[in-house]
C-alpha cells in the first residue's frame, strides 16, 4: 500500500485561470485524439467537460428537482428554505424514489453534446445511458451546520471483479428485467472491464466552487487500481461497492474537482470518488448520467429496458420528443 500512496503523492488536478474551477474543455477538444483534454483524461482519470448544458437547461432542470421534493416532502417550498428542513436528506442529499423520470432529465439524457462526450471515452456510438435520481446539498453556512452530509471515498464497483475481469458479474446484469425501476441502479455497479472501458459521471446544475461541497476524487488512481486491489488480499463482498475507511491514508490523497453550471465531469470508473459537504450558503445541484456499450445486451433483457422507457416516456408525453439520439441511448431502435 505504500508503493500505491507513492505513486499518487503528486497527483494535483489542475485548475483554471481563476483558480475557482477545475481546468475545462469543451466537447470538440475532447474529441480530439492528440489533443490536452485526452491527455487530461489519460493522466488524471478525470475531465470536466464544460458548456454541454445551456444555463436555461439546467434552470429546467433545478425546477424540476423542487417539484420531484414538493411532490414527495409535505410542506416543502422551493422558494423558502425554512421549509427544507423538512426533507430528511440524510442520504447524501437524494431524493426518495429509486429512480427519477422528469421531462428534462429525459432530455439531458439524450443530450447531444453529453452523447458526444462519452462516444469519445467509451470508443462507441452505440450506448445506452443510464437513468438515476438527482443531488441536492442544501446550503449549510448560518446556523445550518445539521445539514451537512457525510464525506466519503468510494467506487461504484466490485473492486476483486473489476481488476480479474470476473464475467460472472454479467449474469446478474442479464437477468434484469426492469419490473422495477430499481433495476437501473443496479446496472450501474454491475459492471467488468470486458465490456466496457466504463465511465461515469455527474452533470452540474449549480456553480459549484470549493466551499460549496461534492464531488472529489483520487487523481490518478486508475493508474494503481490493480495494483492496490492485489494489496487489499483476498475478495470480500462488498455488494459491488467498496467504501475506503475513513482512517485509510488514501483519504488525504482526495481532491475536489469544481465546475460551471451545465458542466459534464467524466470519470474512469475504477477511480475512487465521492463527495465532501457543503460548507457556504449556496446549494450544491447535480445529476448522475452515465453512458456505456450497449451492443452486449441479451436480447430479453434489451427488449425489458426499452418496455420500461416507453413506458415512462408515455407517462411523460414526450414519445414525439425522442431526437435520434435519444432512439440509441434509450436502446428503442
Amino acid at each position: 500500500m505504500d508503493e500505491v500512496l507513492r505513486s499518487l503523492e503528486h497527483f494535483d488536478i489542475p485548475r483554471d485561470d481563476e483558480y475557482l474551477y477545475t481546468q475545462s474543455f469543451t466537447v470538440d477538444e475532447l474529441e480530439d485524439a492528440e489533443g490536452e483534454a485526452r491527455a487530461f483524461f489519460d493522466s488524471f482519470g478525470v475531465v470536466v467537460v464544460r458548456d454541454v448544458l445551456s444555463r436555461e437547461e439546467c434552470n429546467a432542470t433545478m425546477s424540476d428537482i423542487y417539484g420531484v421534493l414538493e411532490a414527495e416532502v409535505e410542506g416543502f417550498d422551493r422558494k423558502d428554505v425554512s421549509t427544507w428542513e423538512r426533507w430528511n436528506a440524510r442520504s447524501y442529499g437524494m431524493p426518495r424514489s429509486s429512480v427519477v423520470f422528469t421531462r428534462q432529465m429525459m432530455r439531458n439524457r439524450m443530450n447531444p453534446n453529453i452523447y458526444r462526450a462519452y462516444s469519445t471515452l467509451v470508443g462507441d456510438t452505440d450506448l445506452r445511458v443510464n437513468h438515476d435520481r438527482f443531488v441536492l446539498y442544501r446550503p449549510t453556512a448560518n446556523g445550518r451546520e445539521h445539514w451537512k452530509t457525510s464525506c466519503n471515498l468510494h467506487l461504484d464497483c466490485d473492486p476483486w471483479g473489476m481488476a480479474r475481469n470476473d464475467e460472472r458479474m454479467w449474469q446478474k446484469v442479464d437477468a434484469l428485467r426492469y419490473g422495477e425501476d430499481q433495476d437501473f441502479i443496479v446496472e450501474n455497479n454491475h459492471v467488468v472491464p470486458s465490456r466496457g472501458p466504463f465511465v461515469q459521471g455527474i452533470l452540474n446544475l449549480l456553480d459549484n466552487e470549493e466551499q460549496d461541497g461534492g464531488f472529489w476524487m483520487i487523481p490518478g488512481f486508475h493508474r494503481v487500481f490493480e495494483q492496490w486491489v492485489e494489496a487489499l488480499g483476498e475478495p470480500r463482498d462488498h455488494g459491488c461497492r467498496y467504501i475506503l475507511p475513513s482512517t485509510c491514508a488514501l483519504m488525504k490523497r482526495g481532491r475536489r474537482v469544481m465546475a460551471r453550471a451545465g458542466s459534464l465531469i467524466i470519470w474512469d470508473q475504477r477511480c475512487m470518488h465521492g463527495a465532501c459537504p457543503n460548507s457556504s450558503e449556496r446549494c450544491r445541484a447535480m445529476m448522475p448520467v452515465r453512458m456505456f456499450r450497449g451492443g452486449h445486451m441479451p436480447p430479453k433483457r434489451a427488449k425489458a429496458r426499452r418496455d420500461n422507457l416507453r413506458r415512462h416516456l408515455q407517462q411523460l408525453r414526450m414519445e414525439e420528443e425522442v431526437t435520434d439520439v435519444g432512439k440509441v441511448v434509450f436502446g428503442l431502435q
